[in-house]
C-alpha cells in the first residue's frame, strides 16, 4: 500500500501543476470508497488484515485511475518489468506474515534484502564508491 500511496502522490503533483484539484478529491473519495466497502467485507473473513487489505487495493485502484487519467495529460512510461518483480515479491511475503509464520517471517526477510539489494545494486555501488572515495 505504501508503494502504491508513492505513486498517487507523484500523480498527485502533477494533478497539482496542471491545477485539477477537483481530480485529486475525486480520486480520493473513491479511493475511500473502496477501501471502506473492502474493509467492511473482509473484516469478518480475516480480521484486523482487512484493513491493511482494503488500503492497499484502493490506492492500487487509485494508481490505476490517476496513471491512465496523467496520460491524457503528460506522456510518460512505468518500468513494467519492475512492477512485476515488486508485484511477485508482494505475493511471496504477504502469506508468510498472514500465517505468522516465524521461519517463513525470517525467509521473506532474507529475500526482501537480496531482492532490495539487486534491485538498488546501482544506487548501492555509488554511495559505496562515495564513502571510499572520502
Amino acid at each position: 500500500a505504501t508503494l502504491f500511496n508513492i505513486i498517487v502522490s507523484l500523480y498527485g503533483s502533477i494533478y497539482v501543476a496542471l491545477k485539477k484539484s477537483k481530480e485529486i478529491a475525486k480520486t480520493s473519495i473513491y479511493s475511500a470508497i473502496i477501501n471502506i466497502g473492502i474493509n467492511v467485507l473482509l473484516i469478518n473473513k480475516i480480521g484486523l488484515y482487512a484493513a491493511s487489505v482494503s488500503t492497499l487495493l484502493s490506492y492500487f485502484a487509485m494508481t490505476l485511475y490517476r496513471y491512465i487519467d496523467v496520460k491524457k495529460y503528460i506522456n510518460f512510461s512505468i518500468d513494467k518489468k519492475m512492477l512485476i518483480i515488486i508485484s511477485f515479491l508482494l505475493a511471496i511475503i504477504l502469506p508468510g506474515y498472514y500465517l505468522k509464520n516465524l521461519y517463513l517471517c525470517g525467509f521473506n526477510l532474507t529475500v526482501l534484502v537480496i531482492a532490495s539489494f539487486i534491485l538498488n545494486k546501482n544506487i548501492v555501488y555509488s554511495i559505496i564508491s562515495k564513502i571510499l572515495k572520502k
